[in-house]
C-alpha cells in the first residue's frame, strides 16, 4: 500500500483503497453507479457467457457479470488489485478466474470468449499501437 495520495502517484500505483475511497464519496458512488449501468447495459445479457475482463482492478465488472451467470476470466497487472478482487468475490459468491497479466500481453488463445470488458485500461496502456 503506498503512503503517496492517488492525485501524487502515477495511475499504475493506482491500490484498492483509491477505488474504495471514491466509492465511499457522494461523486465516486455516483459516477461508479451510472457508469456500471451503462457498461452492463451495453454488454447486453450475459448469463452463460464466457467473459474477459482486462484490467479488471479490484474486481467490479468482472464480480458483476458472475454473480448474472457468465464465466468470467479476468486480468490486472496489480498483485494488490487482484487480491482485492478475489476478496470481493468470496464476499460475493463470485467465481472468476483470476490472472496477474498486463494487457499487453495476455494469457489467453484468441477467440475464446464471447465479451471482453476493458473500462478503464485503456488509458494505462503505454503503447496503444500494440506492435
Amino acid at each position: 500500500m503506498s503512503s503517496e495520495p492517488a492525485q501524487d502517484r502515477p495511475p499504475s500505483l493506482l491500490c484498492p483503497e483509491d477505488y474504495a475511497n471514491w466509492r465511499k464519496s457522494r461523486l465516486g458512488s455516483l459516477t461508479e453507479q451510472i457508469e456500471r449501468d451503462a457498461v452492463l447495459c451495453l454488454a447486453g445479457s450475459l448469463r452463460s457467457k464466457r467473459v474477459f475482463e482486462v484490467g479488471c482492478g479490484d474486481g467490479l465488472y468482472s464480480i458483476a457479470v458472475s454473480v448474472e451467470g457468465a464465466q468470467v476470466a479476468a486480468v490486472d497487472i496489480s498483485a494488490s488489485m487482484l487480491s482485492s478482487a478475489r476478496c470481493r468475490a468470496e464476499e460475493s459468491g463470485a467465481i472468476v478466474e483470476w490472472c496477474q497479466a498486463s494487457a499487453e500481453r495476455l494469457p489467453f488463445k484468441s477467440d475464446v470468449f464471447d465479451t471482453v470488458i476493458a473500462v478503464t485500461s485503456l488509458c494505462f496502456i503505454k503503447d496503444p499501437s500494440m506492435r
